[in-house]
């Protein structure tokens, strides 16, 4: 009995991290969209629920830049590149379909907007401890991407930091 409850336990596990690269992006969005407004701290990049979205390089980045006194790295949300969000938005939610990228994924997200525009991102996944996760966010309505994984920047932004406490 034991070896069975042990074996459907396991089965359970299993199941819970089959999600395909599409419904994980989705959930990710329906969740930080709704925590993006909400301000519960759930989006916060040392959150549990972001830890189980984005990959662990993505949030330890973002949090040293964080902590860097004006930087210029990251201007606005990384996951949305917007200053201002509206519930709205969630309406408008479009996840493409993922393709095969240098080992990981990569999909077309598209954010609802006002005037029935739309936000298009280029989302990129890392598959990590069973799951896949963001990694990667690139604004492509703009052609922008925030350079958070510029170790130049980053170095620049930090001594450029240390300037402003002397």
């Amino acid at each position: 009995m034991r070896i069975l409850f042990l074996f459907v336990l396991l089965l359970s596990g299993c199941a819970a991290s089959t999600a395909t690269p599409e419904q994980q992006v989705d959930a990710f969005y329906r969740f930080y969209l709704n925590a993006f407004v909400s301000d519960s701290g759930e989006d916060a990049y040392n959150s549990p629920i972001m830890r189980r979205y984005v990959a662990a390089e993505t949030l330890s980045r973002l949090i040293t830049i964080e902590k860097i006194g004006e930087q210029q790295i990251v201007g606005s949300d990384y996951f949305i590149y917007g200053q201002d969000y509206v519930p709205e938005w969630i309406a408008g939610l479009q996840v493409g379909p993922a393709t095969d990228y240098l080992g990981g994924k990569m999909l077309d997200v598209r954010l609802g907007r006002e005037a029935g525009n739309t936000q298009h991102l280029r989302v990129y996944l890392r598959h990590e401890q069973g799951r896949w996760k963001l990694y990667r966010v690139r604004n492509l309505s703009d052609g922008y991407e925030q350079p958070i994984f510029d170790d130049n920047a980053l170095a620049a932004a930090q001594a450029h930091a240390a300037t402003l406490v002397q």
